[in-house]
């Protein structure tokens, strides 16, 4: 059997499992008595509700800062809507399609390729774009994750444009026509260790990946140079303007998604996206906040084979995918939180 507690916002399974090979289901329950607290009270890793006035449905949030240097900063625990940016035949970016619709922009083309490029040159614009949508009487400001706080891009022109080493001369029409890296991610724009505050809070406190959620977007570019083979010819340059993101398959977390690829000797190409989307917010202190964890919840064990499914349930019986968010831990266990949403506990 299983004992809860949740001080803290720590969900705490005790190990009183029992080891046997019996296939079985049985429910434990608990509840968390925490409601409505002051802002200043929160914790890195609090859970709470945050309203915008333009939904009556909140945005459930983990607390990532509730410091002197950083204010009161939270981060969406899920994606709040699907985001499209590049171009081509089965997704078109909205914002560049508003780009073109009453002219052709300068330094343009009216082709698909272009509209790529427009989208990849705003793309931080775009994003942090969407992210005001969401702001309410209850934040200071919004940004989409990868954004540092302190410069939240909201306008881009045309400076910081890329230009191409002399070495890569199938780069050469690309000379100040698409925007450089950024640096706000990895150190140097080049993929290594991880500098971006965010990301490394996020990781640190397990909520970066979402459960069942392949991917969505992080504020900043990449290019990727490359080569490939061509039978009698030999190595030819390969070069991808992209957009970074999350990936649960990479070890640290962050990849990237081509929108423009190049190929020497070849026809250069262009992509369009769709991909979920993450806020940040900063709130204001001066206030009250629905802390989660007032609900009455409780668990479902179905063992199969000296193996424990677990299942997290609400008051009305409604599944709850369990984050590594809420601090798990099992005492005296090995066990993991699947994509899925379930812990798997094996006792032999």
């Amino acid at each position: 059997m299983y004992y809860g507690s949740t001080e803290n916002n720590n969900i705490t399974l005790g190990s009183l499992l029992e080891t046997d090979n019996s296939n079985s289901e049985k429910e434990y329950g608990y509840a968390n008595k925490d409601g409505v607290v002051d802002a200043s009270t929160l914790q890195e890793g609090d859970i709470i509700n945050y309203y915008y006035d333009k939904s009556n449905e909140p945005i459930t949030c983990v607390v990532l800062y509730n410091d002197a240097s950083h204010g009161l900063q939270v981060v969406s625990q899920n994606s709040v809507r699907d985001v499209i940016l590049g171009y081509d035949n089965n997704y078109q970016d909205p914002k560049s399609i508003e780009a073109f619709k009453n002219g052709v922009p300068s330094g343009y083309e009216n082709t698909d390729f272009d509209k790529a490029r427009w989208s990849y040159n705003h793309a931080l614009q775009t994003l942090n774009g969407y992210a005001q949508d969401y702001l309410g009487s209850m934040a200071i400001s919004a940004r989409c994750v990868g954004t540092p706080a302190d410069n939240i891009v909201l306008s881009e022109d045309e400076t910081n444009m890329y230009m191409a080493d002399e070495s890569l001369e199938y780069l050469t029409d690309c000379n100040g026509k698409f925007k450089s890296k950024d640096n706000n991610v990895y150190e140097n724009g080049v993929t290594s260790e991880i500098i971006n505050e965010d990301i490394k809070r996020m990781e640190s406190l397990h909520c970066f990946n979402i459960p069942n959620t392949i991917s969505y977007w992080i504020a900043s570019r990449d290019i990727f140079n490359s080569s490939y083979w061509t039978y009698g010819v030999g190595l030819q340059g390969y070069t991808a303007f992209e957009l970074r993101c999350s990936s649960y398959r990479s070890s640290i977390g962050v990849a990237g998604e081509y929108l423009l690829e190049f190929y020497e000797g070849k026809t250069s190409r262009c992509y369009g996206l769709e991909k979920e989307f993450r806020v940040i917010f900063t709130l204001r202190t001066d206030m009250q906040i629905e802390k989660l964890g007032h609900m009455k919840y409780h668990f479902k064990d179905k063992s199969e084979s000296y193996t424990h499914y677990i299942s997290l349930y609400d008051e009305n019986d409604k599944k709850i995918p369990i984050l590594n968010s809420y601090n798990l831990q099992i005492d005296g266990e090995s066990a993991t939180v699947t994509e899925n949403g379930e812990i798997v506990v094996r006792t032999i």
